[in-house]
């Protein structure tokens, strides 16, 4: 008799509560350069990761977030984008990462 199958997939929850930056835009999740979803502010979804998945962030247009490993988010995990203030012009062009921070509880 052979042991029974288990999925190597992850179920996360990722939200993105309010704050000004961007705050009519959507964001797109990115995981390892596939876009899974899209979240408008104070939205939040459900993901079902690839068992090989290594890397989400949010993007808009050519700008995009800081990258979490998720080497280390485990299934029921969820995460947190909040859009943050910033006076640097740099990030608000997307020149540098989008001014989120992101949060896992």
């Amino acid at each position: 008799m052979s042991a029974p199958r288990t999925s190597s997939h992850r179920t996360i929850t990722v939200k993105r509560e309010g704050g000004w930056y961007a705050m009519f835009r959507r964001l797109k999740i990115m995981v390892d350069g596939n876009q899974m979803a899209t979240l408008a502010r104070r939205e939040e979804i459900t993901l079902i990761l690839p068992p090989d998945a290594k890397l989400l962030w949010g993007a808009m247009d050519w700008a995009e977030t800081h990258k979490i490993d998720l080497r280390n988010i485990v299934d029921g995990d969820t995460l947190v984008f909040r859009g943050k203030f910033t006076a640097d012009e740099a990030a608000n062009l997307g020149v540098k990462p989008m001014p989120f921070e992101i949060t896992r509880l």
